[in-house]
C-alpha cells in the first residue's frame, strides 16, 4: 500500500520516533493493532517491516555496521595501501 502522501525522510523519522514511544506504552493486541494499522496507512511501510521498527529492533535509529573482523594493518602497508 502507498502512503497517501508524500512525507519527507526527516517526518518519517521524527512520526516513527513519537509512534515507537505510544506502542512501547500500549498493552493488548488489538490496541498496537490499531496503532500498527495507523502507521502503516501514513508510511506506506509492510507490516512486518513496521512491527519490528516500532518494536524497537530495526530502524533509522540503528546505524550500518561493517561485518567481520576489524582489520588491523600496520603504519608501512597504511601508506602503500593509499599510494595504491
Amino acid at each position: 500500500m502507498a502512503p497517501t502522501m508524500e512525507m519527507s525522510s526527516k517526518s518519517v523519522k521524527e512520526y516513527t520516533f513519537k509512534m515507537r514511544e505510544r506502542y512501547s506504552r500500549m498493552t493488548g493486541r488489538q490496541a498496537k493493532g490499531v496503532l500498527l494499522d495507523e502507521f502503516i496507512e501514513v508510511t506506506g511501510h509492510e507490516r512486518k517491516y513496521a512491527i519490528k521498527v516500532l518494536g524497537g529492533s530495526r530502524g533509522p535509529s540503528h546505524k550500518a555496521s561493517r561485518r567481520g573482523c576489524k582489520l588491523h594493518f600496520g603504519l608501512a602497508v597504511d601508506k602503500v595501501l593509499k599510494t595504491l
